[in-house]
Formats: C-alpha cells, structure tokens, sequence
C-alpha cells in the first residue's frame, strides 16, 4: 500500500518525502488498519499530510534555496468488480474533491513540515458503503498529489495514495428521562433494587436545570453499519457510542463498546458561550486510582480515604462542541474568554434507610472565589463521539502555562522595542528580531521555539514576496495568532495595532500609493538584510526614484487619477515588466497584484474603438472629397 513517495533531488545529494498517516476518528470502535470513514467527515481531520526534505548531514537546517508548493489536489478513486459466468467487469472511477494552488515554502532540512488543513480543506461526499460479498466488491481510496517547484530544479509531482472503507452511520436518539437503569450505578444502587434513587437523582436535575437556566443534554447512540467482509452474519457491526448531544452538537462519547448501550454516562448541563452559541459543558469523572481498585466497570462509585487530595481521583474537564482551531476553519470568528469566578466544592454524606435516600450532613470542602480565565482556543483535547468538539482538562492547562512560561520571549524587551518603535512596518520589523533570536540558539531550540521560527519564517517570507496584497493585511493576521496575544509586549501590540488599522484604511483608499510604499519598504530591507536573506543580486527587481515617485503623489484618490499621475503609471509598468522578465518565480502574487491594479485604469473596448472609427471617417471625407473635385473639410484625429 503506497501511503507516499519520495523524489530524489538531483546533484544535492537529498531526498523530499511526502507522507500521509491516517489517523481513526474516535469514535469509531475497529482496527486502525481498516482505515473506515462516512460521508461527511472532513479529510484533513483523519488524513494529515508532511513534507521532509532529508539530507545526509543532519547538522543541515536551513536550506538556502527552498522549495515551494504550488498546488495540491485530492482525488476520491472508486474500484468496483460485478462477476458474470465466465469474467468479471472492473471498473475505476474519480472524482476531484479538491485542486488547488497554493504558495507554501519549503526551507527546511531533516524536519516534518505540516501541510495547513487549509490547503485541502474538503469532506468525502455522500457516496455508498464498501462492500466484499459474493464476487462483488467496491471499495475507495484517496489520491494526493502536490506539485512542487524550486529555482534551479524544473517543476515535479509527489503523491500518496491510501485505502478506505466507507461506511454509513445511523443515529438513533434516546431521551435520558425515558431510560430505566442509565443512571443507577451513579447513585450506588445495584442492579437488582428499584429505580428509587434515580428518581432523586432526576428530581435535582430538573429543580438545577429550573434554577440555573441551563440547557439538560439530550442523549444520541451512533450507529454505525460497517463495511461487510465477505460474511452475511453481521458479527463485525454495528458497533455504537453513546454520545451526549446540545442542539444536533455531539459533546462527547463514551468509549465505544459493542452493543453497550446503557454505560453509564453523567448528563452534565451545557451553557452556550460567546456570539457564536458554542455549548460548553463541565464534566467532572474519576480518574483511575492506583491505590483501590474498583471492579465496577464503567461505575461512578468511587473509592477515597480520609486525607486524599481530590485531585488524586477526581479529573475536571471542559468541552466544548467545537473547537476554536476547527470553527477558524471556514470563517474568522473570535477567541471567546470564558471565566470562573468561583470554585464551590461540597461533601454530602447520603444515608438509605427504608428504601429512601436522605442526605445526612453537607461538609464544605472548598469554596474559592478567584478570577479563573479559560480562552476557547485553549480547548485542544480530541474528544470521543465528535471530530470537531474539544476538551481541556485542568491539569492539561497548567502544563500550557508552564510550557508558554519557558518557551516564550520575554514579555517585555526593551532592545526589541527601541528598535521597532522607530520603525515603518512593526511588524516587519518584530519578524527579523524574533527570527533572529531564534536562529542565535541554534540546535537549543525547544519544539515550540522550533514551530515558532517556522512560521515566523513562513509570514517574513508573505510580507517580502507580496502574498498579502490585495488581502487581508498583516498585522491583523500576525495579532489574531493566539501565541503572540497572550505573550507580546502590549507596547509593541499597540504599535502593530495602529499600523495594520493605517495600512487597512490606505489599501482601501488608494491601493496605488499602499503597493508603492510597500514596495519602497521592501527594496529598503533588501539592502539591509541581504545577508540574513540570502539575496541573489542579479535576482533583485528595484527602481530606484521610488521613493521620490511617493513624495509626489497626490494626497488623495491616487488611483482614481492614475493616469494623469505620468511618473507613478510609468513606474508601476516599469515594475510589471522588470518583474516578468525576472526569472523569479517567487514574483508571481506581485505580478498578479499589479496586472489587476493597471487594468483597473485601462480604457474600455468601446472607448478604445473611437481612434480608428475616427480615422475611417476622415477618410471616407477625404476619398468623397476628391471624387466631387472638393476641397478637403478640415479635419483631425481625435
């Protein structure tokens, strides 16, 4: 089973790996090997895909002349046989779920690179399930393949084949109320006594739900009909999870079991959180315990002795039904701050005395009132029964904490600050400093330092080839970015803050002058940083009267008036030509930029066929003229 390729790069002594891993969604309860899906599910959630140069020497980091992808397209293959009395008829279909271009560089050396979910962002439509019976067989697969370009190496293609069975689910949807013996072992009843304790139980549920103004889960199992392997039992299916539901979001699953339906699961409240209604729901489970051993399988009786820390057995986690990563996917919204203001902890003795539970003493075991910050891009945990809710747990979060504390810049730099302070473009300026200090520590970078220069690299590399132009402006992507908002200087925040929102206001109002600047910003750096660049001199497209073209541009509507503007129009054309004559192919988003910001300003066809209509008509005056022996009409070309 091809699952990549590998391309030997020529005379370099190196090999680019492409690799594509599949990953089993969770709540699926089979063999990873069997690599199952159902229509609906989103590729990159279960296909993620790598790119790793790999060279002899591993001291090798950096390349100094990098690769780029420039498209990447997924195709879903059908095979299918239908058997007849003598040979049997195959037949091999495809479909493109997704090609696209794409601009990604590739500079680095012994390390997997991640291709962004972005990229080939696509779900596997609605088609039938795979089946083996009798001779008659289909089954899928899915085929990537990327295109990847250098400066010195022609165009080539890598690509990644790998199997699927597709299977369809089924959702059947159960009321918790309406459930006998779901909520017994919660309690502590046995299997044989009565449901008289769930009736308590249900009771505080409804007076919490009446009080609180929380929404009461509803309860779903996820039936799914696998693929058949040549059997007409069905021993292999179904097999099922039983998943608690808010408003059609699945927020968790227990761990899938065949046939298990009525594992207990706690039906905690679920509140919806910020502009976007996500709900939230707060789950608090037993952790497993070294020190007792509980035979009850899947129980909520839990084992404790005076003195233990309830951390010790006691997991606090939060879940929402989307995950802040997975709902960036498809629009931009906002990172919603959730906070706990209190901390209120009880122990309730309950005593069982003819048939009726009673509560006997309430001890107050903690009751804290701190301000508890939890941001919905915190929320990073996979979550059974849902390929798109997340989870944080409380010790999970500490752990985030201590790493971000480690790993980070300082929060205030004074050096850093000075510098951009004095700056045209903050965050221009922020990129190289980081950068810089990042590649100072060489092989002491940690994991999170080593993904930081990458796409510190990745964003330096946008702004220098004009990637953002006519797009969304850098700053505001630079401060979306969690990492940096938690972390960065308020001081330099502020100044990126007040350039990206100069920039935004500019870029709409006159693009002319916005491209000109940044294109005057862009030559100033490459005189400074050629060396960290790595600049090829012949390469560099730059005119050089640009900054006084900019001085001289009117104060305002430069594009409306651009072709009155002589020095300014003949600039951007001079630019546009040097650039294609460039054998640069890094050029192409600026080329593109600017073709579209002088066709704006070009005559129309029909404004364009005046000069020729003009000319047939003097001479038609002129040829009449002489035919009637009549002096020639005064006449010009307009």
């Amino acid at each position: 089973m091809d699952m990549g390729t590998s391309h030997n790069i020529a005379g370099s002594g190196r090999r680019l790996v492409f690799s594509a891993e599949f990953k089993q969604a969770s709540w699926i309860n089979h063999e990873a090997y069997f690599r199952i899906v159902v229509p609906g599910m989103y590729v990159p959630s279960f296909l993620p895909l790598s790119l790793q140069i790999l060279s002899k020497r591993s001291s090798d980091k950096v390349l100094k002349e990098p690769f780029h992808l420039t498209n990447i397209r997924v195709e879903l293959v059908e095979f299918s046989c239908v058997p007849s009395k003598y040979t049997e008829a195959t037949d091999i279909r495809s479909m493109v779920l997704i090609e696209k271009e794409t601009s990604m560089e590739i500079n680095s050396l012994n390390s997997k690179i991640l291709i962004p979910s972005a990229m080939y962002g696509c779900t596997i439509p609605q088609i039938g399930p795979t089946f083996f019976i009798g001779g008659f067989t289909r089954t899928y697969g899915l085929k990537v393949t990327l295109s990847i370009c250098s400066k010195r190496d022609a165009r080539f293609n890598v690509s990644a084949f790998i199997e699927l069975h597709v299977a369809q689910a089924r959702h059947e949807r159960i009321d918790a109320k309406d459930v006998d013996k779901l909520l017994l072992h919660f309690v502590g009843c046995n299997e044989d006594e009565d449901t008289r304790g769930q009736h308590l139980f249900m009771k505080s549920l409804q007076d919490f739900e009446t009080n609180k103004k929380c929404v009461c889960p509803s309860w779903e199992t996820r039936v799914l009909d696998l693929p058949t392997f040549g059997t007409g039992t069905g021993f292999d299916k179904p097999h099922s999870a039983t998943c608690i539901v808010v408003d059609g979001h699945v927020i968790e699953a227990n761990s899938p079991q065949p046939f298990l339906r009525a594992k207990t699961l706690f039906p905690y409240p679920s509140y919806p959180i910020g502009e976007e209604k996500i709900p939230l729901s707060i789950r608090v489970s037993l952790d497993e315990n070294t020190q007792f051993y509980n035979s009850r399988e899947g129980s909520y009786i839990g084992i404790a002795s005076p003195g233990m820390e309830l951390n010790k057995f006691i997991q606090c986690t939060f879940i929402v039904a989307q995950g802040f990563k997975e709902a960036s996917q498809f629009r931009q919204v906002d990172d919603v701050e959730i906070c706990l203001e209190q901390i209120y902890i009880t122990l309730k003795e309950l005593k069982l005395e003819k048939g009726q539970i009673s509560s006997k003493r309430v001890t107050l075991l903690d009751d804290r009132k701190s301000r508890f910050l939890i941001r919905w891009s915190e929320f990073q945990d996979a979550v059974a029964g849902s390929e798109r809710a997340r989870a944080m747990t409380n010790e999970g979060r500490n752990t985030n904490e201590n790493d971000l504390a480690i790993n980070n810049p300082q929060p205030y730099d004074e050096e850093i600050y000075l510098f951009i302070l004095q700056s045209d473009d903050p965050v221009w300026d922020y990129l190289y400093c980081r950068i810089r200090r990042l590649e100072e520590k060489r092989g002491n970078m940690t994991a999170m330092e080593v993904s930081e220069l990458h796409f510190l690299r990745n964003m330096d590399a946008d702004l220098r080839w004009g990637r953002f132009l006519g797009g969304e402006i850098p700053g505001r992507i630079f401060l979306r970015s969690q990492f940096y908002r938690d972390i960065l200087d308020p001081r330099i925040s502020a100044l990126i803050s007040r350039s990206w929102s100069e920039d935004e206001v500019l870029q709409h109002d006159d693009p002319v002058k916005f491209y000109l600047i940044w294109r005057s910003k862009k030559q100033l750096r490459e005189e400074r940083w050629a060396e960290h660049w790595d600049l090829d001199p012949n390469a560099i497209v730059q005119i050089p009267e640009l900054d006084e073209i900019i001085r001289n541009l009117p104060v305002l509507e430069t594009s409306r008036s651009l072709k009155k503007n002589t020095k300014a129009y003949q600039c951007c054309n001079q630019l546009l030509t040097n650039l294609r004559e460039s054998d640069e192919v890094l050029y192409e988003p600026e080329i593109r930029y600017l073709k579209k910001l002088l066709g704006k300003f070009e005559p129309s066809r029909l404004w364009s066929l005046i000069p020729p209509i003009a000319l047939a008509g003097n001479a038609i005056c002129f040829f009449v003229s002489i035919a009637e022996n009549k002096p020639v009409a005064e006449g010009h070309f307009c």
